[in-house]
């Protein structure tokens, strides 16, 4: 949407969103080194722990969501997936062989 204005509006906000999540988990480490009276090694594993439970509940979420586009796909009856793909360049791309 601001891509026209802002040509790297995307890149911008992906770098202040990982930015934010690093800064984020160094916070959680110094709180967790502070909780565990300054004992590295239990504060890096409750990093893991947190690290490993966000990635699970990421999974689980993409697999939802790829559920729901499948059950709308066998609704529609058609497969955008095998007739064109997305351009990076942010437009719909009718692949070559489909036609």
């Amino acid at each position: 949407m601001l891509d026209p204005l802002f040509p790297m509006f995307g890149s911008v906000m992906a770098f202040i969103a990982h930015a934010l999540g690093a800064v984020g988990m160094i916070g959680f480490f110094e709180f967790l080194w502070f909780l565990e009276l300054w004992d590295v090694s239990d504060a890096v594993l409750g990093l893991i722990t947190v690290i490993a439970i966000q990635r699970a509940a990421a999974q689980k979420e993409e697999e939802e969501d790829e559920d729901e586009e499948d059950e709308e796909e066998e609704e529609e009856g058609t497969r955008l997936n095998e007739t064109g793909m997305w351009m990076f360049s942010g437009s719909w791309t009718v692949l070559w062989w489909s036609h």
